[in-house]
């Protein structure tokens, strides 16, 4: 005879499971398990066990959206662009992230979670961000920021001297006027000196690249 499940005490989403429901319930024609759960909201509900573990129900009915309703929107591609980051060893970044412990807040396995979280401050023109590179995913060490601001907190940050003056690459590039992508491209894949990558005039394909046009 199988081991009887208990669900008391565990979340599923949004649900919390109190206790066992003492009656059963008919479905697909043979009696089930039912279980008392609250809501985040605060509601009551009671779920067939299969419902609950199967994530059919993930609320008692009040979360205003599903995977389904943004599995094509960019915050999606973003939730799963982090946990492949994590999880994922075949990813190309994972060495970067989940191979030094880097991971997330387990509740946002759930993307509707994640983005319940995550939903205040965000605009297409951001990207999210840790606050504390050395940390993982989760509601206090994530946020909305430019790329910008983004590219300045990596841990890989290229720091440059100019004219006994320290600040990161990026910084260099708004302060002529050239783009972060062309001053890498001077400075990392080309070798040149910080004063010439600075103060060598664009030529023709250079402007073209910076335009995005090339």
């Amino acid at each position: 005879m199988p081991k009887k499940i208990d669900l008391s005490d565990q979340t599923y989403g949004w649900l919390t499971v109190l206790h066992e429901h003492p009656e059963r319930k008919l479905v697909g024609g043979k009696k089930v398990t039912q279980w008392v759960c609250r809501c985040k909201c605060g509601n009551v509900v009671t779920l067939p066990t299969r419902y609950i573990r199967e994530g059919h129900s993930k609320s008692c009915g009040c979360m205003p959206f599903s995977v389904g309703d943004m599995s094509k929107t960019r915050p999606y591609r973003i939730w799963h662009g982090m946990k492949e980051r994590c999880r994922n060893k075949n990813n190309s970044r994972f060495k970067y992230y989940g191979a030094r412990g880097i991971s997330y807040d387990p509740k946002w396995d759930d993307f509707n979670l994640f983005w319940e979280d995550m939903k205040d401050g965000y605009s297409d023109n951001l990207t999210l961000d840790r606050k504390d590179n050395d940390k993982g995913y989760c509601k206090d060490n994530c946020r909305w920021v430019t790329q910008t601001i983004q590219v300045r907190n990596k841990r890989n940050t290229v720091l440059v001297t100019y004219k006994d003056e320290t600040k990161p690459l990026i910084e260099w590039a708004e302060q002529f006027g050239l783009s972060y992508t062309q001053l890498t491209d001077r400075v990392i894949r080309r070798n040149w000196s910080i004063e010439r990558a600075l103060t060598q005039p664009l030529g023709d394909r250079s402007k073209k690249m910076q335009m995005g046009i090339w």
